[in-house]
Protein backbone atom coordinates (compact mmCIF):
# COMPACT_ATOMS: atom_id res chain seq x y z
CA UNK A 1 0.00 0.00 0.00
CA UNK A 2 1.26 3.61 -1.00
CA UNK A 3 1.72 6.37 1.69
CA UNK A 4 -1.37 8.23 0.34
CA UNK A 5 -3.61 5.46 0.76
CA UNK A 6 -2.48 4.12 4.33
CA UNK A 7 -2.90 8.01 5.58
CA UNK A 8 -5.83 8.43 4.38
CA UNK A 9 -7.37 5.22 4.51
CA UNK A 10 -5.94 3.72 7.52
CA UNK A 11 -4.37 6.98 9.89
CA UNK A 12 -6.33 9.23 9.69
CA UNK A 13 -9.59 7.46 10.43
CA UNK A 14 -7.84 6.35 13.53
CA UNK A 15 -6.01 9.56 14.21
CA UNK A 16 -9.00 11.80 14.43
CA UNK A 17 -6.94 14.48 15.42
CA UNK A 18 -4.64 14.49 12.11
CA UNK A 19 -7.98 15.49 10.59
CA UNK A 20 -6.13 18.62 9.46
CA UNK A 21 -3.41 16.97 7.43
CA UNK A 22 -5.93 15.60 4.64
CA UNK A 23 -7.14 18.54 4.47
CA UNK A 24 -4.41 21.03 4.51
CA UNK A 25 -3.06 18.15 1.50
CA UNK A 26 -6.31 18.44 -0.61
CA UNK A 27 -6.34 22.56 -0.58
CA UNK A 28 -2.97 22.15 -1.78
CA UNK A 29 -3.53 19.86 -4.31
CA UNK A 30 -6.57 22.12 -5.87
CA UNK A 31 -4.65 25.13 -5.88
CA UNK A 32 -1.79 23.32 -7.65
CA UNK A 33 -3.68 22.48 -10.45
CA UNK A 34 -5.77 26.09 -10.37
CA UNK A 35 -2.14 27.35 -10.57
CA UNK A 36 -1.33 25.52 -13.33
CA UNK A 37 -4.32 25.06 -15.36
CA UNK A 38 -4.26 29.47 -15.34
CA UNK A 39 -0.75 29.41 -16.56
CA UNK A 40 -1.44 26.74 -19.15
CA UNK A 41 -4.37 28.70 -20.21
CA UNK A 42 -2.34 32.21 -20.52
CA UNK A 43 0.09 30.56 -22.31
CA UNK A 44 -1.89 28.36 -24.83
CA UNK A 45 -3.87 31.75 -25.66
CA UNK A 46 -0.49 33.42 -26.34
CA UNK A 47 0.48 30.52 -28.58
CA UNK A 48 -2.46 30.88 -30.59
CA UNK A 49 -2.23 34.27 -30.92
CA UNK A 50 1.47 33.90 -32.33
CA UNK A 51 0.62 31.32 -34.46
CA UNK A 52 -2.47 33.49 -35.67
CA UNK A 53 -0.50 36.46 -36.10
CA UNK A 54 3.11 34.78 -37.71
CA UNK A 55 0.47 32.73 -40.18
CA UNK A 56 -0.50 36.42 -41.87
Amino acid sequence: MDFSKWINNEFIPNNKNYKWIKEVSSKSVKQANVSMYGWLDRNLRLWIIQELVSSV
